[in-house]
């Protein structure tokens, strides 16, 4: 069967010309090329010109460069950094990183590396950050969300020092977090979970309802996520496996591109999760463990 190409599809980041966007199906990574306009016209002339090259199986991603350096467009350092350096991480650790040096673009506006290469730059984009510049809300930032801003520039400056573009990398002052002592919530009571499954049925229906509820359950008795919860398998080992007769308890096992750590790990599964789930019987252990039926309403 013949390959169909990657879809490609506009994107309008705020401030910045209008970007032109696919999956790579080699690389299993999104790719962004700016089309250096904010027209749509023009852009929609790209997109065509772009889904032609795809189409052939040509190289889509301009190579046309300048000469690397603290004064090559901030444009072309962003796409640099983007394929040399942000293509290791998990997709969504990429995605986080792109999206904060969006805001940062959009807060100082560089044209070229240098432009945000200096202490002056970076203790300006701190405040402005805090005030909560750019922020969804229009209210100030946490020092603790600024904090994750500012790790994101250092790492991308960093990384043109080591590469030769930048000869030092510029200092800020650090910014102060207080330790975080207390929960963000608390825990639920069992009453209160009870008073949920109670609700259920109420909530997304009769169809729908006995699969939520093994959803709460799961929840329940596991301690996961519910994004863990939802990516727990059966039999598919790029998910999160469980296993029984490989020592003397069962255990979930959790491939590494799924930990922050990056390793793969065999987690001891709680005995009332695993009640939970061999209430499967063996033959119907297909597919996702915990599947939620869609519900809709209608006004």
């Amino acid at each position: 069967m013949k390959k169909q190409p990657p879809k490609v599809r506009m994107a309008k980041p705020k401030g910045r010309p209008i970007q032109l966007r696919y999956t790579c199906p080699v690389e299993n990574r999104e790719i962004r090329i700016s089309t250096g306009t904010h027209d749509e016209s023009q852009a929609e002339g790209q997109k065509k010109e772009l889904e032609a090259k795809l189409l052939l199986g040509q190289d889509a991603k301009p190579r046309k460069r300048s000469a690397a350096g603290p004064n090559m467009p901030w444009q072309e350092f962003r796409d640099r950094y983007s394929d040399l350096k942000l293509v290791e991480l998990r997709n969504s650790s990429r995605r986080d990183a792109e999206s904060r040096l969006d805001v940062v673009e959009r807060i100082l506006k560089p044209k070229t590396l240098s432009d945000l290469a200096s202490s002056e730059a970076l203790q300006d984009l701190k405040n402005r950050l805090h005030s909560g510049e750019e922020s969804r809300t229009g209210l100030p930032r946490s020092s603790h969300t600024v904090k994750t801003y500012m790790a994101n520039v250092s790492a991308c400056l960093n990384f043109a020092a080591i590469m030769g573009w930048l000869e030092v990398v510029p200092k800020v002052i650090p910014i102060k977090t207080s330790k975080l002592r207390h929960m963000k919530g608390r825990p639920i009571t069992g009453e209160e979970f009870d008073r949920m499954v109670a609700a259920t049925e109420c909530v997304v229906g009769e169809a729908a309802s006995d699969s939520w509820k093994r959803v709460l359950w799961g929840l329940w008795e596991s301690g996961l996520r519910l994004g863990e919860l939802l990516n727990v398998h059966w039999t598919d080992k790029q998910y999160i496996v469980p296993a029984w007769g490989f020592g003397p308890y069962p255990v979930l096992s959790v491939p590494a591109p799924m930990q922050k750590n990056d390793t793969e790990e065999e987690i001891p599964m709680l005995p009332r999760f695993e009640q939970v789930l061999l209430e499967t019987p063996e033959d119907a252990r297909d597919g996702w463990a915990f599947n939620p039926r869609a519900t809709y309403f209608f006004t």
